[in-house]
């Protein structure tokens, strides 16, 4: 039910209203993402020369009551806003090339995740299953069956850590920066794989000192490249 009140010249009216609503996430940053979540209110018979909304900033806010797991809603914010629509409104008497004009009322707030737990259990097994993949460079070459082993367990973890992550989004064709850094893990532990057969090449024909550098080699600069390529989108993703 609408309750209306008149004070003065300005008239109010106060409605509940209780609504399900669904709003198109930006998924490029998860899960580092942040939102910002808009409502808006607008009358839909008089025009903005015959209605216009008055926000009341100073007693717009949030009730206590609100619970969002795993968010934290922040800068609420309440204001009007002049919308224009490129219609006659089914109106014939108008051209149809008519432009009308509405009150908005817009309530908007910014919704942050609470913790970087969720992007922790998300992303360990990656970061880690990487790195047991680069100490097979310290097992000897000829020992093949170990560091083939390595890098197979590590090329399996991140596949089903890939799929985890993303089953937690909805479906779209958004590359987010978890599964980023999934499809570089993967590229990278086949790098070691393809490495490790060459490596053994090179200890049977007898050159097993260059075999050995380019495991020192690869070690340190595989590892560099992807850690420092991961910091690189978490801090892009955050800031």
């Amino acid at each position: 039910s609408i309750v209306e009140k008149k004070v003065g010249d300005i008239s109010y009216a106060a409605v509940r209203v209780t609504a399900t609503m669904s709003e198109n996430w930006q998924l490029e940053k998860f899960p580092f993402d942040r939102h910002k979540s808009e409502v808006f209110v607008e009358e839909s018979n008089p025009l903005a020369s015959d209605l216009v909304f008055v926000p009341d900033v100073v007693n717009s806010k949030l009730g206590d009551e609100i619970n969002l797991a795993g968010w934290t809603p922040s800068n609420f914010n309440a204001e009007v806003r002049a919308k224009g629509h490129h219609s006659n409104c089914v109106d014939p008497s108008l051209p149809t090339d008519a432009r009308s004009e509405f009150s908005r009322f817009a309530l908007a707030m910014d919704l942050h995740r609470q913790s970087f737990g969720r992007a922790i259990k998300l992303l360990s097994t990656v970061l880690l299953a990487t790195a047991v993949a680069f100490v097979a460079f310290m097992v000897k070459p000829s020992d093949l069956d170990a560091r083939l082993g390595m890098g197979v367990c590590a090329l399996f973890a991140v596949a089903a850590s890939a799929f985890i992550a993303s089953s937690s989004v909805p479906d779209s064709g958004v590359m987010t920066t978890a599964d980023a850094m999934h499809m570089v893990a993967l590229a990278f532990i086949f790098g070691t794989l393809l490495i490790s057969a060459i490596c053994l090449k090179f200890e049977v024909s007898g050159r097993e000192a260059l075999a050995f550098r380019i495991d020192h080699i690869c070690v340190v600069l595989l590892s560099a490249l992807f850690y420092g390529w991961a910091a690189y989108q978490v801090w892009r993703a955050l800031y």
